[in-house]
């Protein structure tokens, strides 16, 4: 007899079971790894293993050959999970099956040896196969129940924690996919896929214990910084408001008769007390920088009177060490931009007078140029040149940092805190500008710096509500009843002797309760408040007052001046703000002013 041809050629059969293979395979890792392209590959397979079934058993049937006879019958089933089992059982992910009974069909090696299911045959258990089922699979029973299409799809996803055979913590990702209502057999079954998560479970849960400390590290330096703020803040207050004492008797003092050898003694009281002032003031510009809490103005200024301001300010300085200090301003500048003209004169102040703190000999020149320009936009460069001593590459380097300076040793030379140049490196920052340094060491030095800047109407022509206004304004305080409301003797005394020296009529009281009081029985013109005062302070005074009524301008005369500080003024109804310590004409400019709005609008 003829030999079969089934050991040289492939029964249907068997290409049956190896594309059902293939194509649960394919199903079990594009599900895994999320492949779409290995999905594919498994549906094809799928197919293919279909239509080549109906063509064995049609063609088996029809022509009755002899391998087609040669095969043992075979549950085809049967044969196919064992096939499958084969090679699931060396895949590195968990893989179970379950029936649409819910019912646990099979389990690979690596989900057993994983400790979260003991390697055992269901089938052959009842009772082992309806513990572990019932139990993990009612895990996903509502997403089950609630499955919206009877073929395959995913149902859940979940992660489980247990300890592993060998009693390690492990943690296991589930991902269910739900069985095929419309199918029987192999292909009617439910997935279920365990992948060991372990490594990125705990690399997540040390990153996320980093991030949460972290988060309290954050906090913990938030609230230094805003304990650190509200130390400078009252500290600014206690340092101010001596200082304005003394600053205000100095002025007073200054307008009477004094002899020659006093004025000399008044002289060097008042530069100390500049020079504290400043310090005060770079500490507090410094605080600000840092929380990011100072702000900038975008006013109208003229560039060539500020200029000539800042030359007023230093010329003594200048000429009392035998120094010239001239300024340059080229001719293609726009008289009039809008920028803040405070933090800019600030900056050139600090440069002036660094320059004029080491030059010895020669000149210093404030000189201004334009970089470019279009109708409304300009870049303006601001430098101040000396012929000091100049600085080293090194010296260059850290010359910006806060608390730096170009002689660090216990036996340098000159004075200061070291934070002039820093603060004005983070103001230019925030202008959006430029700042460098060019020098050579003994031959001088040029800081300098640009700014973009809005430029303004070049005819300067003043507006007809300007005009308006200036024709209602105020020039005397003569006859003005002002009330001055401050808890420090000395201060009250200092605004009082100011406003009288200009014909004003004063009334002071400590505590903003009194000055309720005094309000029901007087009419005043304008109230000078201070904000920190016992019983009641100003902005509670202030809103008082505003509730019941009161119009007339109210302005907080006080020595927190952060932005949150004068905010809160304007928001309890005050109209101005003036900061301790002020000069004379700062007060009575003040004072005027808001006299003047008042009286236009009455």
């Amino acid at each position: 007899m003829k030999p079969v041809r089934l050991e040289t050629s492939p029964s249907p059969t068997l290409l049956y079971l190896l594309l059902a293979i293939i194509t649960v395979v394919s199903v079990i890792l594009a599900l895994v790894q999320q492949n779409y392209l290995l999905l594919i590959i498994g549906f094809f397979g799928l197919l293919s293993a279909i239509a080549l079934r109906q063509f064995s058993t049609t063609f088996c049937d029809q022509k009755r050959k002899p391998y087609c006879q040669a095969q043992p019958p075979i549950d085809d089933d049967k044969a196919i999970l064992q096939q499958i089992q084969a090679v699931v059982n060396k895949l590195p992910v968990g893989v179970l099956f379950y029936n649409q009974q819910r019912q646990c069909v099979f389990i690979n090696k690596y989900m057993a040896s994983s400790g979260l299911v003991l390697e055992h045959d269901f089938s052959s258990t009842p009772e082992l196969n309806e513990l572990f089922c019932s139990t993990f699979l009612a895990t996903f029973s509502a997403q089950l129940d609630n499955q919206s299409s009877a073929r395959p799809e995913f149902i859940a996803s979940q992660v489980f924690e247990y300890k592993n055979k060998f009693d390690r913590q492990r943690f296991v990702e589930i991902k269910i996919y739900s069985p095929n209502a419309e199918a029987s057999g192999m292909n009617a079954l439910g997935t279920v896929i365990a992948r060991d998560i372990t490594e990125a479970y705990e690399s997540t849960n040390q990153l996320t214990t980093l991030n949460e400390e972290l988060r309290n590290q954050t906090d913990i330096a938030i609230a230094h910084s805003q304990a650190k703020s509200q130390f400078l803040a009252n500290m600014s207050h206690e340092i101010r408001t001596p200082m304005n004492g003394i600053f205000g008797m100095l002025e007073l003092l200054k307008m009477t008769d004094l002899a020659a050898q006093q004025k000399q003694y008044i002289s060097t009281i008042d530069q100390s007390s500049q020079a504290l002032l400043k310090i005060l003031n770079d500490i507090l510009d410094l605080s600000k920088l840092e929380s990011g809490k100072l702000t900038f103005e975008s006013e109208r200024f003229d560039l060539t009177l500020m200029v000539k301001q800042i030359i007023d300010t230093y010329n003594k300085s200048a000429e009392d060490k035998k120094l010239k200090l001239i300024s340059t301003l080229s001719n293609d500048l726009p008289r009039h931009l809008i920028g803040d003209e405070f933090r800019i004169t600030q900056i050139l102040n600090n440069f002036v007078s660094n320059a004029i703190k080491f030059t010895e000999i020669g000149k210093i020149e404030i000189e201004l140029r334009l970089v470019e320009r279009d109708d409304t936009n300009a870049i303006i460069e601001f430098s101040v040149q000396d012929s000091g001593l100049g600085l080293s590459p090194e010296q260059q380097s850290r010359i910006f940092n806060s608390f730096e300076q170009a002689d660090n040793s216990t036996t340098r030379e000159f004075g200061g805190t070291g934070l002039g140049l820093s603060i004005s490196r983070d103001l230019i920052k925030r202008m959006h500008g430029q700042l460098d340094v060019d020098s050579e060491l003994g031959k001088g030095s040029r800081f300098w710096f640009r700014l973009p800047l809005m430029v303004c109407n070049e005819t300067g022509q003043i507006e007809p509500s300007e005009l308006s206004h200036k024709s209602q304004s105020i020039t005397s305080l003569q006859g003005k009843n002002i009330l001055i409301v401050d808890d420090n003797e000395i201060n009250r005394a200092v605004a009082a002797s100011m406003l009288e020296q200009h014909r004003a009529k004063t009334f002071q009281v400590d505590n903003g309760k009194k000055a309720i009081e005094l309000n029901k029985s007087f009419t005043f013109d304008l109230i000078l408040m201070d904000y920190q005062m016992p019983i009641m302070d100003g902005i509670q005074a202030s809103k008082a007052l505003r509730e019941n009524g009161l119009t007339l301008p109210i302005i907080a005369m006080t020595a927190a001046g952060f932005n949150e500080d004068i905010e809160a003024y304007f928001e309890a109804g005050m109209d101005g703000v003036i900061i301790k310590p002020f000069q004379s004409d700062q007060l009575v400019n003040e004072v005027v002013k808001h006299l003047s709005m008042n009286n236009q609008e009455t």
